[in-house]
């Protein structure tokens, strides 16, 4: 299962095919915000909505937490962006 994400990565460079979300900036600018930074979460939350408007309007509340606070790329798997 890894060598097939990291194929479709190499393919795809982490930008959704369906809604052209660039997945992978959007988590390289969040981990750019340390949570030793004051309001982190309302840092990060304010590029979500910049970068990904639908996502914060279709109510993910729970995966958008996950999202903020264990922001990381893994073996060329981004995120999901449940477009």
């Amino acid at each position: 299962p890894g060598g097939i994400r990291r194929s479709l990565f190499k393919l795809e460079r982490g930008v959704c095919q369906a809604c052209k979300l660039d997945c992978h900036a959007l988590v390289q600018q969040l981990q750019q915000i340390s949570k030793d930074t004051p309001g982190w979460q309302a840092q990060r939350r304010a590029v979500v909505a910049h970068r990904a408007p639908a996502f914060l309007a279709r109510g993910c509340t729970a995966y958008l937490d996950k999202l903020l606070d264990q922001v990381r790329l893994a073996q060329g798997v981004v995120l999901g962006c449940y477009c």
